[in-house]
Order: C-alpha cells, then structure tokens, then sequence
C-alpha cells in the first residue's frame, strides 16, 4: 500500500507521487490527467472533494455555504454588476453613468447658453 497522495504503479513495483498540474489538473502516476473542475487540487495532488473558500474552487465557480464548489451566481457578460471584494473594475458601471451625467451636463449648459446669445 502507498502513502496518501501517491498511486501503486505495478509493473514498478513501486509508488508515485501523483502531482498537481496547473491549479485544477491532477497528474496520475501513469500519466494520466484528471480534471478536479469546478474544485482545485490539493497539495497531495488529489482532488478536492469540498471547499472551505472560493480559493478551492476553479473560477468562476464559487464555494457556497455547505462547501460545495458551485457555479457563480452572477454572470459579468449579461451587462452591468457590482462585484464583491478584492475584484478590479467593481465599480465600472457606476462609472460610466456618471461620466455620461458629467457629459449631458455640459451639453445642457451649451444649449442653454447658445439660445442667450442668439
């Protein structure tokens, strides 16, 4: 029998390390690659089979309360959205409504002032 995180290779008579390939990939000792999506592999080089943070689990899945990796609840591509901490552009829509406000302000006080002159 092997130690946890390594596989009996037979024909070897011997034990290999399984290792973990990227950040979702498990690497067996035949070779062989095992996708562990929507979770991450551990240090052992196995899958995970829960999750404690969305750190376990292969974006953009997240991990909910009962420590499933599930999918994410939010879709970025259906339009605008603000997102939680830590994420770059949260604020990208309320930026550019305020920018467009900014722009129809100044259009309205050109109109206005265009009409004093004339």
């Amino acid at each position: 029998s092997c130690e946890e995180g390594s596989e009996c290779r037979a024909e070897a008579n011997a034990c290999v390390r399984r290792s973990c390939d990227g950040d979702h990939t498990v690497k067996g000792a035949d070779g062989t690659a095992y996708d562990c999506t929507p979770y991450k592999c551990d240090d052992d080089g196995a899958c995970r089979q829960n999750c404690t943070s969305v750190r376990d689990c292969v974006a953009p899945a997240i991990c909910d309360p009962s420590g499933k990796c599930v999918p994410s609840p939010t879709d970025d591509s259906a339009g605008c959205s603000v997102r939680g901490e830590g994420s770059t552009g949260s604020f990208a829509c309320l930026g550019v409504a305020l920018i467009a406000l900014v722009a129809a302000g100044r259009r309205r006080r050109a109109d206005t002032s265009d009409r004093s002159r004339g």
